[in-house]
């Protein structure tokens, strides 16, 4: 792969991407969009076109571009070096800078992904409601089943004792969701113990 060619049709200019124009921490400036300064912490120079990895000293964010110009050369927005006052850091400094970069950029993903997260929940929400007549606790499905009766589906079988002991009647065959279903019945008067029974398990 080679090289590609940037046009810069209103400087009137072309540019090399795989020619390499600044060192590794050197400062280069941003015209236009805040006008900051930037520190280049990496070149990467895979399939012969240079790629700067640049860190912005002021709110210590990662940035890359392939194209840093001249400042003689000044037109319009994109990256500068000051080819009369080359400025460097040394690289304990720009190590310390990429340190807090790192942690930035890991809190503001682990911001993202608390974000995506909730709003997940929220959907998944939405995608179950619950109703009066229905009440999800754990892996157990509590329905009014008549007037007088509720009914237990699930995975029972490790609680089968404290179900009978409560009263249940077990039932391979009840209606539920116009299908048959194994579960328990119950009178509505053990709502409360039931429910208490499944939120400790």
């Amino acid at each position: 792969m080679t090289a590609r060619i940037v046009h810069l049709l209103g400087a009137n200019q072309s540019y090399d991407t795989g020619k390499q124009v600044v060192e590794k921490n050197q400062i280069i400036q941003m015209n236009g969009f805040g006008d900051d300064e930037f520190v280049v912490y990496e070149i990467d120079n895979t399939n012969n076109e240079v790629v700067y990895k640049l860190i912005n000293l002021r709110t210590k964010e990662f940035r890359q571009t392939d194209v840093i110009r001249p400042l003689s050369q000044k037109f319009g927005t994109g990256y500068y070096f000051d080819e009369n006052n080359l400025r460097f850091l040394t690289g304990f400094q720009v190590g310390l800078l990429q340190s807090t970069a790192d942690l930035l950029a890991k809190k503001v993903r682990n911001e993202k992904e608390e974000e995506e997260e909730n709003i997940r929940v929220k959907e998944k929400t939405k995608v179950q409601p619950t109703s009066a007549a229905t009440t999800l606790t754990g892996s157990f499905l509590i329905v009014d089943y008549s007037p007088k009766a509720l009914a237990i589906f699930g995975d029972t079988r490790p609680i089968k004792e404290q179900l009978m002991a409560l009263g249940g009647r077990f039932n391979p065959r009840l209606t539920h969701n116009e299908k048959k279903e194994a579960g328990w019945i119950f009178q509505k008067t053990k709502e409360e113990e039931l429910k208490k029974l499944l939120t400790i398990i």
